[in-house]
């Protein structure tokens, strides 16, 4: 079963045979990308946000493959939570605090940086989408 983020990214790259011909194409693909990360980070989010919502405290994992693991053995995922991102990059999932959580997609570069903004828009598809205790803090 495909996830929402796997059918916004097929569903949009239907569409970019019309843009490629005046070079949107690759552009568009991107954009597609980003969308589907943004979906990614907050379909997880909400997920963290259920289980804190039990438990008052984010799920203890090293890493987004633990997460899922903790998150299915509680029944607040399945195996339809994406990993990647729509660059096809691992998400990241840190506890930040004893309450608190982040999700990032290091962008189209894979790369950290920048540091997250107070309600920062990204202006390049290298930039980090970051989700944190359940907001868009670094966004598109």
């Amino acid at each position: 079963m495909r996830s929402a983020g796997s059918l916004i990214l097929a569903s949009l790259v239907l569409f970019l045979p019309v843009y490629s011909g005046c070079g949107g194409g690759d552009l568009m693909m991107d954009r597609a990308r980003q969308l589907q990360s943004m979906v990614a980070v907050r379909n997880l989010g909400t997920c963290i946000e259920i289980y804190i919502s039990e438990f008052n405290v984010p799920p203890e994992a090293a890493d987004i493959d633990e997460l899922i693991l903790v998150l299915e053995k509680e029944g607040y995922g399945d195996m339809t939570l994406d990993t990647l991102d729509g660059w096809e990059n691992p998400l990241v999932y840190e506890v930040t605090d004893s309450s608190g959580y982040r999700i990032i997609s290091y962008g189209a570069d894979g790369q950290p940086g920048p540091e997250p903004q107070v309600e920062g828009r990204v202006s390049s598809y290298a930039e980090d989408i970051i989700l944190e205790n359940g907001r868009l803090v670094q966004r598109p």
